[in-house]
């Protein structure tokens, strides 16, 4: 039966696993030696020292560890992939194991100055979206320029009364601005259908009377 290791333990591994460079640096003279990895895997079940520990559950144990420590490296891959917040490992021995594994992973590094799979999409994105910014700031100047310019024709006395009563609105508190833009529409559109009404049935020449 396996023995169960405690999160406190595999960070106890961690810090093992690291002195025995044979076990993960693949560039070691002894990295494909048997016997020394054998070596390396009895000192390390001795150190720990949990009981009914053997030697030969140690190669397991960091394989599992391992493993582990490539979920949450996909994790992090993911969210980065997702946008928002990136993904921060939990597991409190990550930092010392990527320390060791990092210079030699088949997972692209996740922290680098090379972009990430799925972060060219992002980066593409957001530059589109800067682009149409600038060309909708760009339009808008123009069409002021176009507003300002001495050759543009002065107002009419309806857009002055639109900008008193667009000034009116803004000064009051934002429930009576509700509440008067409400009736003035109303206003409008009851005179607007009286308007129509006496169009159709009042004679040529017939004064229209209004109530509102």
């Amino acid at each position: 039966m396996s023995v169960h290791f405690t999160e406190a333990d595999m960070a106890r591994l961690v810090e093992l696993y690291k002195d025995y460079d044979c076990l993960w640096d693949m560039k070691h003279d002894f990295y494909k030696d048997r016997d020394a990895r054998q070596a390396a895997y009895n000192e390390i079940a001795e150190k720990l020292n949990i009981p009914n520990l053997k030697s030969t559950d140690i190669p397991n144990k960091i394989k599992n560890l391992r493993s582990s420590y490539y979920q949450e490296i996909k994790k992090v891959r993911r969210s980065v992939r997702l946008g928002g917040s990136v993904y921060q490992p939990r597991v409190s021995w990550f930092s010392t194991l990527d320390s060791i594994l990092k210079p030699f992973r088949h997972e692209r590094e996740f922290i680098s100055k090379r972009p990430l799979k799925g972060t060219e999409n992002i980066d593409k994105f957001i530059k589109t979206e800067n682009k149409k910014v600038q060309k909708e700031i760009k339009q808008m100047n123009q069409i002021a320029e176009r507003i300002t310019s001495p050759n543009n024709k002065s107002e009419d006395e309806f857009e002055s009364f639109g900008k008193y009563i667009a000034s009116s609105l803004r000064s009051m508190p934002p429930e009576f601005s509700i509440i008067a833009k409400t009736e003035l529409q109303k206003a409008i559109s009851n005179i607007q259908l009286k308007m129509r009404y006496h169009s159709e049935k009042t004679l040529p020449g017939t004064p229209i009377s209004l109530k509102i």
